[in-house]
Order: structure tokens, then C-alpha cells, then sequence
């Protein structure tokens, strides 16, 4: 799979706040970043790497990323409440409803 290595092709960025103080900048995607970004999915789906994967192997790597979710919940939480500015306990069920 790939990563972005580049910033996105437009060069608008968005800056995040939290009580006026900057959390951090982050690119925004423009219409040529969606697409390239939906080129990729679908050459990944198509890569033998996952395409031949077995429906076990891939349920254990659904396992993994709900495992790792549930490992940085908090951090999670946290950051989506600084986007939205919600109260957390609204943003994440507590660790109790994931046991």
C-alpha cells in the first residue's frame, strides 16, 4: 500500500484550534487529491496482496485495528473533541462498552 508522500496538490491549508491556540496545520484535499486518492483504493483492492487474502486473515486484521481503536480511545476522543469541540463523553463510549 501507499502513503502519501507529498502534500496535497492544493496548496490550502487548514489550521486547527483549541482554545485559540494552533494544534496543528493540515493540507487540504482539492478534487485532484480525491481522485488520486480513490485511484489508489481501488488498485489496492485489486492488489493480490489483499485480493487473495483469505477471509480469515482478513478478519484478523480487522481485529487489529479494533484492538488498536480500542488501545488509543482516549487519544481518540481527545482529538475529535478538539475538532468539534464537544464534550468528550459524547465523542466515545466509555472503555466499559468495548469489553
Amino acid at each position: 500500500m501507499s502513503r502519501l508522500s507529498n502534500p496535497p496538490n492544493s496548496p490550502q491549508r487548514s489550521d486547527i484550534h483549541r482554545n485559540e491556540q494552533e494544534i496543528t496545520s493540515v493540507y487540504a484535499a482539492g478534487a485532484e487529491d480525491v481522485d488520486l486518492a480513490v485511484k489508489a483504493a481501488r488498485k489496492a483492492l485489486k492488489d493480490p496482496s489483499w485480493k487473495n487474502l483469505s477471509s480469515s486473515d482478513r478478519g484478523r486484521l480487522l481485529f487489529k485495528l479494533a484492538d488498536l481503536v480500542h488501545e488509543n480511545a482516549h487519544t481518540l476522543a481527545t482529538i475529535e473533541t478538539w475538532d468539534n469541540g464537544e464534550c468528550s463523553s459524547k465523542q466515545w463510549p466509555s472503555s466499559a462498552d468495548f469489553d
